[in-house]
């Protein structure tokens, strides 16, 4: 594992892994997760930015 971990649980509605245990098994981690109720929320676009920049090349207009 990298000495610098970064963690994006994103998951909804509820993460892989709660941040608080996140952090209490390792203290040096930046963690991100994707549930509303997190103080750390980050929206899942953010992660899977090709699948939403697709969608805006491609002009879709529905979601199937």
């Amino acid at each position: 594992m990298a000495n610098n971990l970064v963690v994006f649980a994103c998951s909804n509605p509820e993460p892989e892994i709660k941040p608080e245990l996140a952090h209490y098994v390792r203290d040096n981690l930046i963690m991100a997760a994707g549930c509303s109720d997190c103080s750390n929320q980050i929206n899942n676009a953010l992660c899977f930015s090709f699948i939403f920049r697709c969608s805006l090349d491609a002009r879709a207009t529905e979601n199937k």
